[in-house]
């Protein structure tokens, strides 16, 4: 039901699940994973998924996640990176740990409200950013306040052009 985007169907199934096998590991899993989709905040599906089966892989699966979708790509690369350790082979793992690593890189810092709140956080930082530029010219003298706008300018090519390439450097 995941793969096909059926939440609440694999809600109630997984919810099912757990009635008739309070630990079974793979309705944990898809309990773990609505609850994430879902944007609540504390999951105590994660939770004794963590406790009851720490050493499956879909644990901490589940862990890098969550971590992803609260915004800590660095601790989500922590547990992607002991993901590669436990399978060196494993495409799917080499690729999460490679999106981290960007994502974490010191160079996307001021891309944080982007990277965080996707086009909601660009639109708000677009607006301030035109609005800051207008107000700071009828107060500054107009060579700072160009130099100011060139400035916003130059971190709004960052944010389109930066990103792309060091995903290929990496």
């Amino acid at each position: 039901m995941l793969k096909t985007f059926n939440f609440d169907k694999a809600a109630r199934l997984a919810r099912e699940g757990l009635r008739h096998e309070p630990d079974h590991a793979g309705c944990l899993y898809v309990a773990t994973l609505v609850d994430v989709i879902s944007g609540r905040q504390s999951s105590e599906h994660l939770r004794r998924m963590l406790i009851e089966h720490p050493e499956h892989v879909r644990s901490s699966v589940a862990l890098v996640v969550a971590l992803s979708d609260k915004g800590r790509p660095r601790d989500a690369l922590r547990v992607a990176q002991e993901l590669l350790r436990s399978q060196p082979d494993s495409e799917q793992f080499v690729d999460l740990v490679r999106e981290f690593k960007m994502q974490s890189h010191w160079s996307m810092l001021p891309l944080y409200p982007m990277q965080r709140w996707g086009w909601g956080g660009a639109a708000v930082l677009t607006v301030v950013g035109i609005v800051g530029v207008r107000a700071i010219g009828d107060f500054v003298p107009e060579n700072v306040a160009a130099a100011i706008a060139l400035t916003w300018f130059g971190y709004i090519v960052y944010s389109w052009v930066w990103p792309p390439l060091l995903r290929r450097m990496m």
